[in-house]
């Protein structure tokens, strides 16, 4: 019965972190930032930056954090279900 929990919850970790990634990528684009530019905010290289954004990967919080701070985004946003589209707004 546990491994079947563990199951379910990696699987919703994958797609949070799938829709987190989405709306990043939605933000640097709003924006106009690239890899580069979000890479020095967060002192991570680029390589490391685009693997973040593309590979099937689960991004730890402080990364999460990070990739907020360099888009000038609130966090809350990324888990506000009734504006998903604020997230990639300017401002």
């Amino acid at each position: 019965m546990k491994r079947n929990k563990d199951v379910v919850a990696f699987n919703i970790a994958e797609d949070l972190n799938a829709e987190i990634r989405k709306l990043f990528t939605a933000r640097m684009k709003n924006l106009g930032m690239t890899q580069e530019e979000v890479s020095k905010r967060m002192g991570k290289s680029r390589s490391n930056v685009a693997v973040l954004l593309t590979q099937n990967n689960i991004m730890s919080l402080p990364v999460i954090i990070d990739f907020c701070r360099a888009l000038d985004l609130d966090m809350k946003m990324l888990f506000n279900e009734r504006q998903p589209s604020v997230s990639t707004e300017v401002g």
